[in-house]
């Protein structure tokens, strides 16, 4: 007989405090969320166009999540391979995620531009026209993009450690790149139509290298608490019987739970 052999991995308990950490984060998020939909109301009035407007923030929330997202993912197969040299296929596994993140990307921001008016046809996209969104949307806009400038530099510097220059992905962030400058002079001059000038992104997201330094970091306690375990197993205190008392038993009660 041929058996099917599975790896069951089994979830670690979520303690208390992470716990009340993301039920914090999701009444924040529910939050922003209601005062978001107050602001476009007053702003466009129609239910079709609230709609609209709330699917592009929405859609540039996403934004946001997905270059965290693929800040933790990349640096996650970075640690895997520290201090190992990577072979042509790691690198070239390496741009081809660059590349399949920046197009997505594009096509999210050809969107949100052409929302702002900007005709994405012709030479550098002609004239643009009245741009009709609102505060909240051209904010969320400026924050996309202060995202993307934290984003690209961590794939040009990537670039750089691995020795590959990839032009595609070079000739992408450059044409990314345009489009954001256009759309944030546009940005600009309709904040200041809603008597705002000056405005400085409130969100962002972590560095490449802070990701990458921070899971390293956990990486290590995770490997020094077992030790340190481990050694209250093989050698106790003095003064205690091996396998008994209070602290084997405690110890046992931890590693039951």
């Amino acid at each position: 007989d041929v058996y099917e052999q599975s790896d069951i991995t089994k979830a670690e308990p979520e303690d208390s405090g992470g716990k009340a950490a993301r039920e914090a984060a999701e009444m924040m998020k529910e939050k922003k969320a209601a005062e978001r939909q107050t602001g476009l109301k007053k702003h466009y009035g129609k239910i079709l166009l609230v709609a609209k407007a709330n699917g592009s923030c929405e859609g540039m929330d996403s934004a946001i999540e997905m270059m965290e997202s693929k800040h933790s993912s990349w640096a996650e197969k970075q640690l895997s391979k520290d201090g190992m040299a990577l072979d042509d296929d790691d690198k070239k596994a390496e741009i081809t995620g660059f590349k399949e993140a920046l197009n997505e990307l594009k096509l999210a921001i050809l969107g949100f531009a052409e929302r702002s008016g900007m005709k994405m046809t012709g030479a550098r996209g002609g004239p643009a026209n009245p741009d009709p969104r609102s505060m909240i949307e051209c904010k969320l806009s400026e924050e996309v993009f202060a995202a993307f400038n934290i984003f690209c530099t961590g794939i040009t510097t990537r670039m750089k450690e691995i020795e590959t220059e990839d032009k595609m992905t070079k000739n992408l962030i450059s044409s990314i790149m345009t489009i954001f400058g256009d759309l944030h002079e546009i940005n600009v001059a309709t904040l200041k139509t809603h008597g705002v000038e000056n405005f400085q992104p409130v969100r962002t997201i972590k560095t490449r290298k802070d990701v990458f330094e921070n899971m390293k970091k956990n990486m290590v306690v995770k490997e020094v608490a077992p030790d340190l375990e481990e050694s209250y197993d093989s050698a106790p205190p003095a003064g205690r019987p091996p396998g008994g008392g209070m602290g084997a038993g405690l110890l046992a009660g931890i590693q039951g739970r």
